[in-house]
């Protein structure tokens, strides 16, 4: 008497063996040979005579089978190749360039009217920017304390929120935007996505905000960087700006939103952080800074990153 079995292998694939009932061990996770389908019935008889299971070896009982079609291949992330834009700059732009990244001490604003009045319509695929929130973050100690020592110039920039027309022409110049503290510029959007990113800062009952929102214009979910605010920096990312961001705050954005070829646009530089992200990712950035000291800082800090010669992506 013979019995038939089959089971699944690894490429999920349905195998028959053959064997002499009480004669042969069954493979590991082989199951009786399961008959009460009338289409399988009709397919196991053509097998009673093959040679291979006369032989007792596995067979792949798809053979003979009507093919069935394929699942489609999932599209991968293309970015179209497009022609590069010239950016020309206004008379008395300083820029400096640095492998990927274009550091340009200037006044946002006049820069991006040039863009638009030369008719270069979104000539970046992503803005990432982090404008001031109007709250006079200057006059805040941001968990400082009696023996803390800042290096670096406070300012007095965080007095006013950007104009509309700052988030009009960013519009106009992005083909897409992540503003971090979107919270204090909702009536000034001209649009939004349903996506927004959080920054859990793991800080809580300090004189600072718990976590930082960021609006997109993209269509997806909700994501959430989990990762504390105090995280050990190195020296090219030591305290330099009085609202520094960390850089893996970028390599996150560049991630989840970046892919190679684009473009990026950053109109405040401050601490510049960014543009050490986009060196270790491969990001082509734009980043504009007016203040000749944390231009010249940021740079600094990019060619301490630099000169270390780590791995890229």
């Amino acid at each position: 008497m013979f019995k038939y079995y089959f089971f699944l292998d690894w490429k999920k694939t349905k195998k028959v063996w053959r064997t002499e009932d009480g004669h042969s061990e069954i493979e590991s996770g082989a199951k009786l040979f399961d008959t009460k389908s009338q289409a399988e019935l009709d397919f196991f008889s053509l097998l009673i005579d093959n040679e291979e299971l006369r032989k007792g070896e596995f067979i792949d009982i798809t053979k003979g089978k009507k093919k069935e079609k394929p699942e489609p291949k999932k599209a991968e992330k293309i970015v179209p190749q497009k022609e590069d834009v010239e950016i020309i700059y206004p008379t008395g732009f300083e820029v400096t360039q640095r492998d990927c990244v274009k550091f340009v001490l200037g006044d946002n604003m006049e820069f991006m009217r040039n863009l638009k009045s030369e008719g270069k319509y979104q000539c970046f695929d992503i803005g990432i920017v982090d404008p001031p929130y109007g709250i006079s973050v200057g006059g805040m100690n941001l968990g400082a304390t009696k023996d803390t020592v800042r290096d670096y110039k406070i300012g007095d920039w965080d007095g006013a929120i950007p104009t509309k027309e700052y988030f009009e022409l960013l519009d106009y110049v992005c083909k897409d935007w992540i503003i971090w503290g979107g919270n204090y510029f909702v009536s000034e959007l001209t649009r939004n996505g349903r996506c927004f990113v959080v920054w859990d800062k793991k800080t809580r009952n300090l004189s600072f905000a718990d976590g930082e929102l960021a609006l997109t214009t993209f269509d997806r979910s909700a994501m959430i960087i989990d990762e504390p605010r105090n995280k050990k920096r190195d020296d090219s990312t030591k305290k330099r700006h009085h609202t520094q961001k960390p850089v893996y705050l970028y390599d996150y954005l560049h991630l989840k939103f970046a892919a190679k070829g684009y473009k990026i646009l950053d109109t405040h530089g401050g601490s510049h952080s960014h543009a050490i992200a986009a060196y270790k990712n491969n990001i082509e950035l734009t980043i504009i800074e007016r203040d000749k000291s944390y231009y010249d800082s940021g740079i600094a800090a990019f060619d301490l990153e630099f000169s270390k010669n780590r791995l890229r992506f």
